[in-house]
């Protein structure tokens, strides 16, 4: 995904042992200039979703919006086409929520 189609793509499963606890990672290489990955651990199975919001507070691209179990996971983000500046992305499921920020440089 280009970061604004809001499509799926190469979210790495590391379901090896289960998370001890809801965690969104922050992203790294942060700050970061195309390309950067969001770690986050999903304690109970169910619905998650990880958006990235611009400053403005528009959604700008949705990483994940599925159900998934339990686990650590990676995902992408290709903010390619996107301007520099600050990006807000925000994980919940049906028990937690978290938000953290990240820089893009142009």
């Amino acid at each position: 995904g280009n970061g604004t189609l809001g499509i799926e793509t190469g979210i790495s499963d590391e379901k090896n042992s289960l998370p001890s606890g809801f965690t969104l990672g922050q992203n790294y290489s942060n700050p970061f200039i195309t390309e950067t990955n969001i770690d986050f651990n999903v304690v109970y199975s169910g619905f998650v979703s990880l958006k990235v919001f611009n400053i403005e507070g528009r959604e700008v691209s949705t990483l994940v919006n599925r159900k998934m179990e339990p686990g650590s996971y990676t995902v992408p983000f290709d903010a390619t086409g996107l301007p520099g500046g600050v990006y807000y992305y925000f994980m919940k499921t049906a028990k937690e929520m978290d938000v953290r920020s990240m820089i893009l440089v142009k």
